[in-house]
């Protein structure tokens, strides 16, 4: 665990690091997730509550479908994928949820990519309805994600399993 002095400092660096990365057209995205669902056992049916891996894991899944449906085959063939940020928030206290700040193509907007959310989310195993997203205009979205006060330890709520930044390595 680190100290609030720590988180701070953190906060701020990771702020600065992704605040120099190029936005072309950014989206703030809020994904709720079902916290227990039923999977099918051997032994017939059994509630499965949700973790952090599992959150990841179905975060990775809705990714890749958006990354096929902007990028085609190329998504898979050439690795071609979103710029995002995503941050998980929540847990023993509140719902486990995600807030991402995700660049889509110049050409789509926002009657597009609201139902396309919600549609691929609610696909996903975890997927849970009250999925928000809205055009980013400021660094509001940035700051607000990066807030520290809903989070045991910032560094660990941002998901690095599914961070692409590719702006950042190709400075």
């Amino acid at each position: 665990m680190t100290t609030f002095a720590q988180q701070k400092m953190i906060q701020s660096a990771t702020r600065d690091w992704l605040a120099s990365s190029k936005w072309a057209n950014p989206y703030a995205v809020t994904l709720n997730l079902k916290q227990v669902t039923t999977v099918v056992t051997d032994r017939g049916f059994a509630s499965q509550c949700l973790d952090e891996q599992s959150a990841s894991q179905n975060l990775r899944h809705l990714l890749n479908r958006l990354n096929k449906h902007f990028h085609g085959n190329a998504a898979r063939r050439f690795g071609r994928k979103l710029q995002v940020v995503p941050v998980v928030e929540g847990g023993t206290t509140h719902r486990l949820h995600y807030h991402l700040l995700i660049d889509l193509p110049p050409k789509v907007d926002l009657e597009e990519a609201y139902p396309l959310f919600v549609d691929q989310w609610l696909r996903t195993q975890w997927g849970y309805g009250h999925t928000h997203v809205q055009q980013c205009y400021d660094d509001g979205w940035l700051d607000y994600i990066t807030k520290t006060y809903s989070k045991p330890d910032f560094f660990d709520s941002i998901d690095l399993q599914n961070l692409n930044m590719p702006s950042l390595t190709a400075q």
